[in-house]
């Protein structure tokens, strides 16, 4: 039996949106009776259209080099600090190493950054995030987080406190 023609999801606008909106505020929508929204149910910021916003006016002009950066930059320069210097391709091939294997370069890999970053920087920085996401060390260091979610162990330690003896 399809519900009354008065319903109120039937004559709104946003139909899908207005359901979304009872369901997560809890309302139980039933065929039979008439469910009103509560005010402004709509107005919630998950219901509304994107909207364009304007890019924040920087006084260091020449540092963002991507719209984020515009953002990070005029919170920085409202908090009265300046961005810190770039990295050198020694310390950048360092420091996403680490973060991403766990292990530190080997002395070939950075001296070939180093060569590739004085030919093209954003080229090397890229084959070299590429290369440290596709080795096998990147998934061993991820693995071990996962492994400690699922609280993984020899002893069977989340199901028993004790290992099991023969």
């Amino acid at each position: 039996m399809s519900p009354p023609r008065s319903h109120w999801h039937l004559r709104t606008p946003r139909p899908l949106a207005a359901l979304f909106a009872c369901l997560s505020l809890g309302l139980i929508l039933n065929s039979q009776a008439a469910v009103t929204p509560p005010p402004n149910a709509l107005d919630h910021w998950s219901f509304l259209p994107p909207k364009s916003g304007s890019l924040p006016s920087v006084r260091h002009s020449n540092w963002p080099r991507s719209v984020i950066d515009l953002f990070i930059l005029a919170r920085l320069e409202s908090a009265g600090i300046n961005p810190a210097p770039a990295a050198t391709p020694r310390s950048l091939i360092r420091r996403m190493t680490f973060d991403l294997t766990g292990l530190p370069p080997t002395p070939e890999a950075v001296a070939q950054f180093e060569s590739d970053s004085a030919r093209n920087p954003r080229s090397a920085v890229a084959t070299l995030i590429d290369s440290l996401l596709s080795s096998p060390a990147y998934g061993e260091r991820w693995g071990r987080h996962w492994l400690d979610v699922a609280r993984y162990s020899d002893t069977k330690g989340y199901v028993y406190d004790r290992e099991e003896r023969r």
